[in-house]
């Protein structure tokens, strides 16, 4: 299933194993080491190392690589993936979060793991088992753990796979300015409210029935007290309600110093990083920010993103394990054999079977990429890679065309306009969601019949395009809301039986009263959007297929909706109808065109 090579050893696991951390907190782990003590066996796991012979005395030291990986979801969980590891010559150490299942102390997210990271490559570096060498992988808050260890500055950390998460907390919680309050709720449902009862109701409460209770957490108000509809009932999430109560990472800088950043890529040594994100992730863009912060950096880098969302990322867990062994195996015991990785700018490589073939097309050719649509890979020297930019316009009648539109259609100032009810808000359906149930690409016709969301579409397209990088969008809006409003922006493809499906999104969260300029004769009020970037895209629209513009003010659950006033968000309740305009003349949407 995994397509690895065959186990080359058995495994000597200890189960139980206290790590203390830093402050004296013991934490629960539990260790898996190569079995070599076979002369045979040992030659047979050094083999598969760039360099066997340096790789076979120090096994026969009884010395090993060490990857390590943290998580607040119970370390008993990760034995298979451990076994995977210790089999092909690795010692593995998996560790509970502080607070989570054996480990002791208290569990606020992100807070500790810092240095409760920096603790435990201490105390695995001075076990005699270690090589000097450890690399971290985790997928979403363990793979947070993994950027944790960086920003730990520990030189014995050599590697690290940091899947499906970022380095920066706040900008997840508050996409585009708006709370992400199904991440928020669901994440602690199934952490704090389902985690302490038996398996089968985490596995059909958590992912195919919710209780009541959340469901209603998901319209409730003020948010003050939602934490108790998800955690153990009646009990209260000191997390949520702090965190709601700081929304803002600039007046709220205190609050959340020891709560967002997990590494500084800008002052911190990074080991040799490869990043894997989902195109339907909602971690994608900021992942995307340290790719390319790492790699100014001077970092060696490698990106791969394919076609998953976040929760389907499991579907391709042998490619993630594949690709984690494969690079703690170069860079957990040898130094890169004097290559330079000369970045080739200009260049994409299509063949995945000719990337492979060397670790010198590897560092080339370091950017691989799923190509939605083609539903191909490819690789790519950097990203976001070179493309042409491509404008397409908005016009009346929900025409998105090749030139701008001419003045004067749908009145001296052309629009569309349409009406926003917080009390019955747009739905999210599909896209970067946190529900497993309604994440990644689905169909949007349903929510593009309603009448609070417009849509802008070409004609049937003559050939295909292929789209690589970050769309996107020029144009003024207009809202009659008091305090702040939001719009949502979402690319799709319309296929040739007329079905739409999204490809990405974005959302901004507008304050009338630092962005908005008032206009008197309509009452509403203006602003102007300029250069802002949909999500990241892959993606093919085939000849005939056309290209989508979606166009609403709300994604709920995924995000918060605009009750339209500025009041506190813990307290806020009361919410006003918004009417919502988008003028024709000057917006555009920029597409980031590639040859294939």
């Amino acid at each position: 299933m995994y397509r690895l090579h065959d186990p080359l050893c058995g495994v000597r696991p200890t189960p139980s194993v206290v790590i203390p951390l830093g402050d004296g907190v013991p934490s629960s782990a539990s260790l898996f080491l190569p079995d070599v003590e076979d002369d045979a066996v040992r030659a047979r796991v050094a083999a598969v190392f760039p360099h066997p012979d340096t790789a076979e005395a120090a096994m026969r030291r009884g010395k090993f690589p060490v990857v390590l990986i943290r998580t607040p979801y119970d370390r008993r969980n990760l034995v298979g993936s451990a076994y995977m590891l210790a089999e092909r010559g690795f010692a593995v150490v998996t560790q509970d979060s502080r607070g989570r299942a054996d480990s002791g102390g208290d569990f606020f997210p992100i807070a500790h793991e810092r240095a409760d990271s920096g603790a435990t490559l201490d105390w695995i570096a001075a076990q005699d088992w270690c090589s000097g060498a450890v690399g971290m992988y985790g997928i979403s808050y363990m793979g947070m753990n993994a950027w944790a260890a960086v920003g730990a500055k520990r030189g014995v950390l050599k590697a690290v796979v940091p899947a499906l998460c970022a380095t920066h907390l706040h900008p997840i919680l508050f996409p585009g300015g708006a709370p992400a309050l199904e991440l928020v709720l669901r994440w602690s449902y199934l952490v704090m409210g389902l985690a302490a009862g038996p398996a089968w109701r985490m596995a059909w409460n958590g992912f195919v029935s919710p209780e009541q209770r959340y469901i209603d957490a998901l319209s409730h108000l003020p948010l003050a007290t939602v934490d108790t509809l998800v955690g153990p009932p009646g009990e209260r999430i000191d997390f949520i309600r702090d965190g709601l109560s700081h929304p803002s990472l600039e007046h709220d800088a205190e609050f959340w110093a020891d709560k967002n950043e997990l590494a500084d890529l800008g002052s911190v040594a990074i080991p040799p990083v490869h990043l894997v994100g989902g195109w339907h992730d909602f971690f994608l863009e900021e992942q995307l920010k340290d790719y390319e912060a790492a790699s100014a950096a001077g970092a060696t880098t490698a990106l791969t993103i394919g076609p998953f969302a976040h929760w389907s990322v499991f579907d391709y867990r042998p490619m993630l394990m594949r690709d984690a062994l494969a690079w703690f195996t170069q860079h957990l015991t040898h130094a890169p054999d004097e290559l330079d990785g000369a970045q080739l700018d200009d260049s994409v490589l299509r063949s995945e079977a000719e990337a492979d073939r060397g670790s010198v097309m590897t560092l080339a050719f370091p950017v691989r990429l799923y190509v939605q649509g083609s539903e191909r890979w490819v690789r790519y020297a950097s990203w976001p890679p070179p493309s042409q930019r491509v404008p397409l316009y908005l016009s009346g009648h929900g025409v998105l065309t090749a030139g701008p539109a001419a003045d004067g259609i749908g009145g001296d100032d052309p629009h569309s306009e349409y009406v926003y009810d917080p009390a019955n808000p747009t739905p999210a359906v599909g896209g970067p969601s946190f529900h497993n149930l309604n994440a990644g690409r689905v169909a949007q016709n349903g929510v593009e019949a309603r009448d609070d969301v417009l849509v802008f579409t070409s004609v049937p397209l003559g050939e295909d395009i292929s789209v690589v990088g970050y769309p996107e969008l020029s144009m003024r809006v207009a809202s009659n809301a008091p305090g702040s409003t939001d719009f949502v922006f979402r690319l799709c493809d319309v296929d040739a039986d007329g079905v739409s499906y999204n490809v990405s999104e974005s959302n901004i969260r507008l304050s009338v009263e630092s962005e908005g300029e008032a206009d008197g004769a309509s009452g509403l009020n203006h602003f102007a959007i300029s250069g802002k970037r949909l999500g990241a895209v892959g993606y093919t629209f085939c000849r005939g297929h056309r290209i989508r513009l979606q166009v609403c003010s709300g994604a709920h659950p995924r995000l918060m909706r605009n009750l339209g006033y500025d009041d506190p968000l813990v307290s806020a309740e009361r919410m006003v109808v918004q009417q919502q305009r988008v003028y024709h003349r000057g917006a555009s949407l920029a597409l980031p065109v590639v040859n294939l």
